[in-house]
């Protein structure tokens, strides 16, 4: 069973190291479920069939998100360096 992608409000689609805000409060997308690296302790949350993300939220710490949130909000892609 294929995850559909989660997107933010705005329209890009949610990938990990993405800078977001969580209401007011700065973090990154630690991990996408359903997308190369997550966690292998975390390999039983796969079987789901709704978008999954892990945010790291400073001030919160981390925050398992699994529905569109209008708190959360894109702010910067990180740019891949090889």
């Amino acid at each position: 069973m294929r995850i559909m992608a989660l997107c933010y409000q705005s329209g890009e689609e949610v990938l990990p190291g993405d800078r977001i805000n969580f209401g007011k409060m700065p973090g990154y997308v630690v991990f996408v479920v359903g997308r190369e690296g997550v966690p292998s302790d975390w390999i039983f949350l796969e079987g789901k069939d709704q978008p999954r993300i892990m945010l790291d939220v400073e001030g919160i710490g981390y925050v398992l998100d699994d529905q569109d949130d209008e708190d959360l909000t894109f702010v910067s892609r990180r740019i891949k360096t090889e």
